[in-house]
């Protein structure tokens, strides 16, 4: 909702039927007021959004409807306010008291310029403001809504993380942005057997299956061989698959052109895989990246990378710094306690990204997606925090440069792996991450 309302007096001759619709409620009764605000039973001091209410009221009524405000759920079973017959009967409970705003008739569409009870002047068309009509809506409700869809996504991924979901073979980005969602695959697949698996169990299980893809490659093994004796995956093209999955769920994405899908998956996807894979670790209480088979990200091969560097001529303070900072970034989730909710909203306005390389069209779209994000954790920071709520807000606001810089530091990493460790990679595998990270080797 604007927080700026179009005002339009009588003097722009508005039509007479909405007149004659409007009208009535102001002018009834010849201006006589009841003697108590009908909300809380306080002295009124005139007629405001169609209704006999106190200056208090008033004030709260625009405030809630003007900035989209929402409130804690009554405690009380939603009867603070339900038959008081004075003011020491009711309670100090802002959602009841909402609530009873709309009960007694107060009408958010419009309002009258009136000043106290000692000094009423007859409504007159002179007199009268319309306000341009507001769609009224439940905040806490679509925060709800909003919530329970991007959770029931988050459940999926999940499911499909410790499944027997597997792709051996990595499809190329131009046909995954064209498939349909895999997603619903959750439910049909079954859990991975043998988790959680040490750290030395994963790196020789993932050398029989670089093996095993290698083989297929070369066509010296087919597909439809017997490969239920792996039970590891290649994390970082599963997890990059997965951040695609998602971003497919987001009704927005149909709309955007091929080319325009693909642009926003390079622009979005590995700072999606990352958050959704520090947060994980977060919710573990680990203090480093960890998977869902119990493995720590990197292991072995990541030591071998460093070794190979620390070897070389190159800076070696520079990407041990650069390794370092990906893993801090569990130290922000946990300075801020970052909630389920917060994450699944920040990691929408992750997605939501309307970057200078995509059509007019598409950002225009994901404008208004972000902008659609970006309210809702901004109305749940206040429901849950008050008054700390647009500082916790704003805080949040930096994560998407944190991110950023973290997707940086992943793609030199990944530069130095690919020429200081050339081992023999699956070429769908390499062409897939090279795509997605945007990774100009051969």
């Amino acid at each position: 909702m604007n927080s700026q309302t179009s005002v339009v007096h009588c003097s722009d001759n508005p039509s007479t039927s909405y007149f004659e619709n409007i009208l009535p409620s102001f002018l009834s009764d010849n201006d006589k007021f009841e003697e108590n605000c009908l909300v809380c039973l306080r002295p009124a001091n005139g007629k405001h959004y169609n209704v006999p209410c106190c200056h208090g009221c008033k004030s709260f009524f625009r405030r809630a409807i003007t900035f989209d405000l929402i409130f804690k759920p009554c405690f009380n079973d939603k009867k603070c306010y339900t038959g008081a017959k004075n003011l020491e009967e009711i309670k100090k409970c802002r959602w009841c008291r909402y609530q009873k705003c709309f009960d007694v008739g107060m009408i958010p569409q419009f309002s009258t310029k009136r000043k106290c009870l000692d000094s009423v002047e007859k409504v007159t068309e002179n007199t009268l403001t319309l306000i341009k009509p507001i769609e009224i809506k439940d905040p806490f409700l679509i925060i709800k809504m909003m919530f329970e869809n991007l959770s029931n996504i988050d459940s999926k991924i999940e499911k499909l993380q410790i499944s027997t979901y597997n792709p051996i073979i990595i499809p190329q980005l131009d046909d995954l942005v064209k498939d349909p969602c895999k997603l619903d695959l959750a439910t049909k697949m079954k859990p991975m057997s043998g988790w959680p698996l040490t750290q030395l169990e994963y790196l020789e299980k993932h050398k029989m299956l670089r093996a095993k893809q290698l083989l297929i490659e070369s066509g010296d093994l087919s597909p439809t061989d017997n490969l239920t004796d792996i039970n590891v995956k290649d994390w970082l093209p599963f997890d990059i698959m997965m951040a695609i999955e998602n971003i497919k769920t987001f009704d927005f994405f149909n709309d955007l052109t091929i080319e325009d899908r693909i642009i926003l998956i390079r622009a979005t996807a590995v700072m999606s895989m990352t958050i959704s894979i520090v947060y994980f670790s977060f919710k573990s209480k680990k203090e480093c990246y960890i998977k869902p088979d119990g493995c720590y990200v990197g292991g072995a091969s990541k030591n071998l990378v460093l070794n190979t560097i620390l070897s070389s001529s190159i800076n070696k303070n520079d990407i041990q710094k650069k390794w370092k900072n990906g893993a801090t970034i569990i130290s922000y989730f946990q300075r801020d306690q970052l909630t389920f909710t917060e994450f699944l909203f920040i990691r929408a306005l992750i997605i939501c990204n309307p970057v200078l390389e995509l059509s007019q069209n598409a950002r225009n779209i994901l404008e208004k997606e972000r902008d659609k994000y970006s309210k809702a954790l901004f109305n749940h920071c206040l429901f849950e925090h008050g008054k700390n709520g647009p500082l916790r807000f704003s805080n949040f606001l930096h994560y998407n440069g944190i991110f950023e810089n973290h997707k940086s530091d992943l793609q030199d990493f990944m530069r130095m792996n690919q020429i200081l460790y050339p081992i023999p990679v699956p070429k769908s595998r390499k062409t897939f991450v090279n795509q997605v990270l945007c990774l100009d080797l051969r």
